[in-house]
């Protein structure tokens, strides 16, 4: 089952550094040394954890401390490998506050367990997210058959960026190429769409 939507337009909360300084001014973390703010001699701090190597993954992880930095957040980078940065957030062998966890499928069922259910250790549902609007749209099209639970599939998606549960930050380009042949496909090629042109 193959379906694609622009989930993502006019679904995204607003990006307004001003008015986050100021809610924060108003929360009472006062902007302290080297711009970081401070509430009852705390620092206001995030750390970022993100798979690093030959990914975008650094970039991206500078980019979103470099974000929280013009709030006064101090967000120190945490690069891991791959399999340390899995063990941290599903198997509990570190501690993070936030992470650029990239999670690839081919179809909208899979994202399930990883945005609802039970918590690590007992589940995988690692950012600990409970949206009632995702769970019924998400259920509503796990009982419709073939193409016909595609809407609700996307509304339960868009769902998770309207209320910040997730948010698109970078995407990694893959460009496939053919000669002599042409193919379709979500993420990769799909073999039963392969059709090889005559010459």
């Amino acid at each position: 089952m193959l379906f694609r939507s622009n989930t993502v337009n006019g679904h995204l909360p607003g990006y307004d550094v001003a008015k986050a300084n100021a809610l924060l001014d108003q929360a009472g973390w006062k902007t302290g040394a080297g711009g970081v703010r401070t509430k009852n001699g705390a620092k206001l701090k995030v750390s970022v954890l993100y798979t690093g190597g030959a990914t975008a993954g650094t970039a991206v992880g500078e980019f979103i401390a470099a974000a929280w930095k013009k709030v006064g957040v101090d967000a120190p980078l945490s690069e891991k490998t791959g399999d340390q940065v899995i063990s941290t957030i599903l198997g509990g062998a570190g501690t993070w506050d936030s992470t650029l966890t990239p999670i690839v499928a081919g179809n909208p069922a899979t994202f399930v367990p990883f945005i609802n259910g039970p918590v690590p250790p007992k589940g995988t549902n690692f950012g600990h997210i409970h949206n009632a609007r995702y769970d019924a749209l998400v259920s509503a099209a796990a009982h419709k058959a073939g193409t016909t639970g595609c809407a609700d599939w996307n509304a339960a998606e868009s769902a998770l960026f309207t209320s910040a549960d997730v948010l698109p930050i970078s995407e990694d380009a893959a460009p496939l190429w053919a000669n002599g042949a042409t193919f379709g496909g979500a993420l990769d090629i799909l073999p039963t769409a392969i059709k090889m042109l005559a010459k």
